[in-house]
């Protein structure tokens, strides 16, 4: 159906669905590229989390080695 839909010959004889079919795919690729944003944010915000989580693991270690030693 796909291949149909979207041949040369399909093209030519329904301008109007093409027309149709592209303002659709533009708005889907927008809708995509808002999402890939969003990700992208989120993605941003949990490394820097994640960040802090090992440096505060790391240090809760120095001090319990540091108490194990005294």
């Amino acid at each position: 159906m796909i291949e149909e839909l979207y041949g040369a010959d399909w093209i030519r004889e329904n301008p109007h669905a093409t027309e149709l079919e592209i303002r659709q795919l533009k708005y889907k690729i927008q809708e995509l590229q808002s999402k890939l944003a969003h990700n992208q944010e989120k993605r941003a915000k949990l490394e820097a989390q994640n960040k802090e989580y090992k440096l505060t693991i790391k240090d809760m270690d120095r001090r319990i080695m540091r108490g194990l030693k005294d």
